[in-house]
């Protein structure tokens, strides 16, 4: 069976580490146009929405998301 793959687009907070840690706030950063891409209901990618429209098949369900924020929060360790 083929993988179902949707998306959602709208502006992401992404951090790099604990968002209320006492880290730098260059661990803090914000894409204004970003997709959330998600193959069979998990989220597999998360970037700039011009790095990631054409993986995106087309047909595919794309959520417009102007009225919350979504938070990534990378946290792995070197």
């Amino acid at each position: 069976m083929p993988s179902q793959i949707s998306a959602i687009r709208g502006p992401v907070l992404t951090y790099t580490d604990e968002p209320y840690s006492d880290n730098e706030p260059s661990s803090i950063g914000y894409v204004p146009d970003a997709i959330i891409m998600l193959v069979d209901g998990h989220i597999s990618e998360v970037g700039p929405a011009d790095s990631l429209k054409d993986k995106i098949p087309t047909g595919s369900a794309i959520e417009q998301s102007t009225n919350c924020r979504f938070i990534k929060i990378s946290t792995h360790q070197p």
